[in-house]
């Protein structure tokens, strides 16, 4: 390796009003017109661009034919109002075509500086070699981005013979590396990273023809501390069209590869999920400096550049790391515009050396990838059992309603299992939240089940459950689906049978006959699910979804009274809880006059409330947290007079060590013995109150109840348990 110059300049104070007002205008920009090139193109190719490019063009002739006006320009221009240079600088970002401007910003010597950090988390390592006004546009985007998370950034120059010697040194708060010889893009690459501040937890590898997205540092590093397994995580590369150039890549048997995505709309259902990918393109890539540091960097075979990510990513994984494209991470990309895009000539012909190079040190690890169909297999995982489609009335809403829950756990599990989520609704309203928890799962969500039924065509072999809840639901997309192979498993996930008393269920002719079409038959209850079958439904089985054991020191002392927990909208829980106004509450309070009752839930109307004038009731409403009410609490009521299924009240109340006091219909489906019952169960008012009153003043009792509740939960709700029932669910039986 040769000697290297290495030069910083920090930003001034001027430099700081001009770098927050690009990008307040990048933010209002992105917010109108999204971040589709095509759009900016269009909505800034108007007459004062081309009035100003003009002037530009003039002004920049005379000052080249006066040395004394050009300097005294660049002299003051810089001391302008930050006002001034943002409005030059928007203008530049604008307008991507105008070099014009471009030029005239530069001779007059105005230069930028970046929003750098003196203690920053990642290192933006940027290699350059000629190409100034690529290079200019890209350090520009990051100008302009809304990263929170602090970074540095270097430059190394390899030996460019155009204006980006020069021109780097009129940009502020960036780190600049000279060679004095050409070492090309790798060892550039592993000499940026080489200088990477202490305090860098992470490099990111960026190429000088991008232009990032406003926060792409942002979504890549969120993803790796939620993920400690995650060593390099990849962002969606775009064109300048706005079509997608890829969203991570495969790599097959041959050691080939594949950009997911390529050249397909963005975004889209099937790239818009953050998924394990075989190796991501270096345009865009974060990587752990841990892990960097102890492999060296890149692998010097693969000098002076291809191969050299993939290469990295496989070292990732081969250490027990992930490789994941995090597609909120948008940057586009201007593919070839360093080394071309044809194989045959250039640096671009050493891609074929090198892959012969990779296939060599990694022959082991390629006998396990797919071979090369010519068709790529986008699933959550290179490990994928396989896709299973799950299709529901609503995508899943937590603060919606206990349904959300199950569902959310049933796709959580079925991921854990190994394979591909798919999922779409009826109704694909939900909230945003959810969405990105959703897609941070890996699930693939589609808002038009349309859509995700064109999408199962080209992968039907893939597809191993078809799990379809409700029965409007099944009923109506089993109607949609193509054809489909005999060894894909149509599940019919009933969730409840019909609202019924204690000891009165029922099931009507058409949901029987559902229940009979389908290969295999779900239901949340055990006790549903027995009276299914006496119904003469085969494959019968029952899943609802798993609690956590929640630890909790409930101190006696600071507890007081009880709650109920539930939405509204559920009429049953309107009805049982007026009966416990009404019929329970007046025995309690007439032994206990400061019982109180904090109620928990949405949907209930005013008028709802205002008729229960009570000093006992507290209406609380809806709240993200429960823990501090379940601390504070001394039992849970489950008052309900009909219903269906598990009732989420009660399992949630066990799985905190809250003691319930509930009717029958309430404790309907947990099969709780005698001896082990962590519930008081009454449906008469007066057996009900009585039983209110003894958890109230019983300490012993209330405290062993708790205990049998957490067991309970341990013992038949574990994530173990839930996920072993779906498994069985997912396993082809000889009867079926």
């Amino acid at each position: 390796m040769s000697n290297y110059k290495r030069t910083f300049k920090p930003p001034t104070p001027l430099d700081l009003h001009e770098i927050k007002s690009l990008q307040q205008h990048r933010l209002i920009r992105n917010e109108l017109i999204g971040l589709s090139p095509t759009n900016v193109s269009k909505l800034h190719e108007n007459f004062l661009i081309r009035v100003i490019s003009t002037a530009a063009q003039r002004i920049l002739k005379v000052l080249r034919s006066r040395p004394k006006l050009l300097n005294f320009f660049r002299k003051h221009v810089p001391k302008l109002p930050a006002r001034i240079q943002s409005l030059i600088g928007s203008l530049i970002l604008k307008h991507s075509s105008g070099n014009l401007i471009k030029q005239f910003t530069y001779s007059l010597d105005l230069g930028f500086a970046l929003p750098t950090s003196d203690t920053p988390l990642v290192t933006i390592v940027i290699p350059v070699h000629n190409n100034w006004w690529v290079t200019y546009e890209c350090l520009r985007y990051i100008q302009s981005g809304r990263n929170e998370t602090p970074f540095e950034v270097v430059v190394v120059d390899d030996c460019s013979s155009d204006l980006t010697s020069e021109a780097l040194g009129n940009v502020r708060g960036v780190h600049i590396i000279t060679n004095t010889i050409n070492l090309g893009y790798l060892h550039s690459t592993n000499r940026g990273a080489s200088i990477a501040s202490s305090t860098s937890t992470h490099i990111l590898l960026l190429n000088n023809d991008t232009k990032p997205g406003i926060n792409w540092i942002d979504e890549l590093y969120r993803e790796c501390e939620l993920d400690s397994k995650i060593a390099i995580a990849g962002s969606a590369l775009v064109y300048p069209n706005g079509l997608l150039q890829e969203s991570g890549s495969q790599i097959f048997r041959d050691g080939s590869g594949w950009n997911l995505g390529r050249g397909d709309s963005f975004p889209n259902p099937l790239h818009s999920t953050v998924r394990e990918v075989d190796y991501c393109s270096a345009a865009s890539v974060l990587v752990r400096k841990d892990f960097w540091e102890s492999r060296g960097g890149y692998d010097v075979r693969f000098a002076p550049a291809y191969y050299e990510d993939t290469d990295l990513a496989f070292s990732a994984r081969a250490l027990g790391f992930k490789v994941v494209c995090v597609p909120t991470s948008v940057v586009i990309h201007h593919e070839g515009l360093s080394h071309g895009v044809s194989i045959d000539s250039g640096l671009k012909s050493l891609q074929e050396i090198n892959r012969h190079k990779f296939v060599d040190k990694w022959k082991l690890e390629l006998k396990f990838h797919w071979e090369n169909e010519g068709i790529p297999r986008i699933e959550s995982t290179r490990e994928s059992k396989g896709i299973v489609v799950v299709c529901d009335q609503q995508l899943p809403a937590l603060q919606r309603d206990s349904g959300s829950h199950r569902t959310m756990r049933l796709i959580n599990q079925v991921s854990k299992l190994g394979y591909h989520v798919v999922l779409g609704a009826i109704d694909p309203s939900t909230s945003e939240i959810d969405l990105v928890l959703l897609r941070r799962l890996g699930v693939e969500v589609h808002f038009d089940l349309n859509n995700l039924v064109d999408s199962l065509q080209p992968r039907i072999s893939r597809v191993r459950a078809i799990w379809l809840i409700r029965p409007n639901v099944i009923e109506q997309v089993r109607s949609m689906l193509p054809k489909l192979n005999p060894e894909i498993l149509l599940i019919g996930d009933l969730l409840d049978l019909p609202n019924h008393k204690a000891g009165q269920m029922r099931v009507d002719s058409r949901t029987l006959r559902i229940a009979k079409s389908v290969d295999k038959c779900v239901l949340v209850s055990r006790d549903e699910a027995n009276f299914v079958k006496t119904q003469g439904v085969l494959n019968v089985s029952s899943v609802w979804h798993d609690f956590q054991v929640h630890d909790i020191d409930r101190s006696w002392k600071n507890t007081s009274g009880a709650i109920f927990v539930g939405g509204f909208r559920h009429q049953p829980n309107v009805e049982g809880l007026t009966w416990f106004v009404n019929a329970v509450l007046p025995i309690i309070t007439r032994e206990e006059p400061n019982f109180k009752v904090k109620i928990i839930g949405s949907g209930y109307p005013a008028e709802f409330v205002e008729s229960f004038h009570s000093v006992n009731l507290e209406f609380i409403g809806h709240v993200h947290d429960l823990f501090p009410y379940y601390a504070t609490s001394r039992m849970s009521l489950v008052p309900l007079l009909s219903g269906a299924g598990m009732k989420g009240k009660l399992a949630e109340a066990l799985s905190f060590g809250l003691p319930v006091v509930s009717t029958s219909i309430g404790v309907e489906g947990f099969g709780f013995t005698a001896e082990e019952t962590p519930v008081l169960q009454s449906d008469s008012p007066e057996g009900f109150a009585q039983a209110c009153l003894t958890l109230n003043k019983n300490e012993s009792l209330n405290s062993d109840l708790g205990l049998k509740g957490l067991r309970y939960i341990e013992l038949n709700m574990s994530e173990e348990a839930v996920r072993n029932e779906i498994k069985s669910i997912l396993t082809r039986s000889e009867n079926t």
